[in-house]
């Protein structure tokens, strides 16, 4: 289903696409400062050029999806679909899949040097926050990886059960640094915690 865009130049197209593609598609749009429209068009020309049968997906359970193509494309699409003999959600599908193949994260490939940030918080207490820190950090540390855990709990209590005894008032923390009334080098904050999770600075 088509309706004309405001300028007339575009049309807004309603069709379905699995979410985890949609998703997909948004996160990678954003990732390349694209429009979702833009990146969609590409998709599809790509799709409809490629003289190779596409690889089918699965779209049991597609949502509803809609952005703006240009006027007549969306006809055209359904046309080469007609023609592969496949539905229109299907041919989106494999549209957008083969789009985001050819078009990889620019964070892809860089995992290995930029660092991976976990932040566990919740306002209530005794939910698990402290544990469940202490067993990612853990998981990584037993992974071979490098780990540094900060404990920005004002009542320190992962530090506490690693351990690291609490600072004593008016001595340097990660708070006074982030206020800007630090006197020492934060680095001097992080502790060394041996066989068990790498490293963790107190609060």
């Amino acid at each position: 289903m088509a309706s004309p865009y405001p300028d007339g130049d575009r049309e807004k197209v309603a069709s379905k696409l699995p979410s985890p593609l949609q998703q997909a598609l948004k996160v990678r749009a954003a990732e390349l400062s694209l429009d979702i429209q833009d990146a969609v068009e590409a998709a599809i020309n790509d799709w409809r050029a490629s003289t190779n049968a596409g690889t089918e997906v699965d779209t049991s359970g597609a949502k509803s999806f809609s952005t703006w193509l240009p006027a007549g494309m969306y006809e055209e699409f359904k046309e080469t679909c007609t023609d592969r003999a496949i539905s229109y959600s299907q041919g989106l599908a494999q549209s957008v899949r083969n789009w985001l193949d050819a078009n990889p994260s620019p964070q892809h490939g860089a995992r290995g040097t930029d660092p991976e940030r976990k932040i566990v918080g919740n306002q209530k207490g005794g939910v698990g926050k402290t544990a469940v820190s202490a067993g990612i950090g853990q998981a990584y540390a037993e992974e071979g990886k490098r780990v540094l855990i900060v404990d920005f709990d004002p009542q320190g209590h992962l530090s506490e059960q690693l351990g690291v005894p609490q600072i004593e008032p008016n001595h340097d923390s990660l708070v006074s640094h982030m206020c800007g009334e630090d006197q020492g080098d934060l680095r001097d904050l992080v502790v060394v915690i041996e066989d068990i999770l790498g490293r963790v600075v107190r609060r």
